[in-house]
C-alpha cells in the first residue's frame, strides 16, 4: 500500500548545490484549458476561475463545486515543468519551466482534468534543527474552528514536513526557484529562523493523500532547536485560534500574525514535532506507522533515507 503514495524519481548527487533551469514566461499547454486569453500578461483570475466553476457544475458534483470555491482566494502564477519526460533518466539536464494559475492547480487536484495534464513543481524541506532532529508536523486545517479535514486533497491530520510549498513563477530569484520558495515558507509557516546550510536531495511524485506532483526536496539546516521551534509553533497556532474566536476573519487574523512577527501560515502543521535525525529511528518510524504519512510526507521521508545512504 505505502508503495501507491510516493515513488522516488531521482536522488541528486551529495556535491549538487543547485539544479540548472530556464525560465519560459508564458502558459503551459494542456488539454481543457480555458482560453488563452484570458491568461495574457494582465491575467484574467476571475474568468479562469468561471470557466472551470461552470464545468464543475456540469458534472453535477456539489462537494468538488464546494471545495472549489472554498479555495477562490488563491490566486497565483505556479511554476510547471515543460519538459517532464526527461526526469525518467534524469541526468543533471536543464529543467524547462513555464507556469499554470492557482485554478488550473486546482482544477487538476479535484479531478476535473485529466491526470497529469500539469507538471506543477513543490518545494519541500527536510528541516534539521540545531539539536539535530528532523522536523515533522500534522497537516492541519486554515479554519480550525469551521472547517472540515480534507484528507484526500490536503492530507489532513496526516504527517509531513514542514516547510513547503507550490513554487511562484517569477522572471528572476534570489538565488534559484527552490531554495527561494523554502526561504519564504519557512518564515510563513515555522518561523523566523536563519537557514545556516541548503542542499538539494532529490526529486519524488507524490499521490494522494495529499497534494500529489513532483515534489523537489532539499535538506535545509535551521540556527534554533526543536523546542524553540515547537514553542513557536504552539503559540501562534494558539493566539491564532483566539483570534478567529474573537470574530476575526480569516485574512485579518493571519495579518495580525505578521505584525507580532509570527509566522502567518503556522496553522498549516499543527502541532509540530521532532524525530532525531538517525538513519535507523527514521527507518522505523516508516516501518512502524506508514498509515500515518501523506503522499508527500511518506516521499520526503524516503526520498531523504535513500539520500542518506548514498556515497
Amino acid at each position: 500500500m505505502t508503495e501507491k503514495l510516493a515513488h522516488i524519481i531521482h536522488i541528486f548527487d551529495k556535491s549538487t548545490d543547485s539544479v540548472p533551469y530556464k525560465m519560459h514566461d508564458n502558459v503551459a499547454k494542456f488539454s481543457q484549458r480555458s482560453s488563452i486569453k484570458f491568461y495574457k500578461e494582465a491575467i484574467s483570475y476571475s474568468d479562469i476561475f468561471n470557466y472551470y466553476f461552470q464545468l464543475f457544475k456540469l458534472k453535477k458534483d456539489e462537494e468538488s463545486t464546494k471545495k472549489f470555491l472554498s479555495l477562490k482566494n488563491w490566486r497565483e502564477k505556479i511554476l510547471n515543468l515543460r519538459n517532464y519526460k526527461i526526469l525518467d533518466n534524469y541526468k543533471g539536464q536543464i529543467l524547462d519551466f513555464d507556469w499554470v494559475t492557482s485554478y488550473d492547480v486546482i482544477a487538476e487536484q479535484l479531478g476535473l482534468l485529466e491526470k497529469n495534464s500539469l507538471f506543477q513543481i513543490a518545494a519541500i524541506g527536510i528541516t534539521k534543527t540545531s539539536d539535530n532532529f528532523v522536523l515533522l508536523g500534522i497537516r492541519s486545517v486554515m479554519d480550525p474552528i469551521n472547517a472540515k479535514p480534507l484528507v484526500e486533497i490536503f492530507g489532513h491530520g496526516l504527517i509531513g514536513f514542514p516547510p513547503g510549498g507550490n513554487v511562484s513563477f517569477k522572471k528572476t530569484y534570489v538565488s534559484n526557484p527552490i531554495k527561494d520558495t523554502l526561504i519564504n515558507e519557512m518564515q510563513g509557516e515555522v518561523g523566523f529562523f536563519r537557514i545556516s546550510s541548503y542542499k538539494p536531495i532529490g526529486i519524488f511524485y507524490a499521490n494522494k493523500p495529499g497534494p500529489s506532483g513532483y515534489k523537489f526536496l532539499s535538506l535545509i539546516e535551521i540556527d534554533a532547536s526543536l523546542s524553540e521551534v515547537i514553542s513557536i509553533n504552539a503559540k501562534t497556532n494558539n493566539y491564532y485560534t483566539k483570534l478567529l474566536e474573537n470574530g476575526n476573519s480569516i485574512n485579518k487574523s493571519r495579518e495580525i500574525l505578521k505584525t507580532k512577527n509570527y509566522p502567518k501560515d503556522a496553522w498549516e502543521h499543527n502541532p509540530m514535532f521532532g524525530i532525531y535525525n538517525d538513519t535507523k529511528v527514521l527507518k522505523n518510524l516508516l516501518k512502524i506507522s506508514p498509515h500515518l504519512f501523506s503522499g508527500i510526507g511518506y516521499g520526503s521521508l524516503t526520498t531523504y533515507l535513500e539520500w542518506l545512504e548514498r556515497e
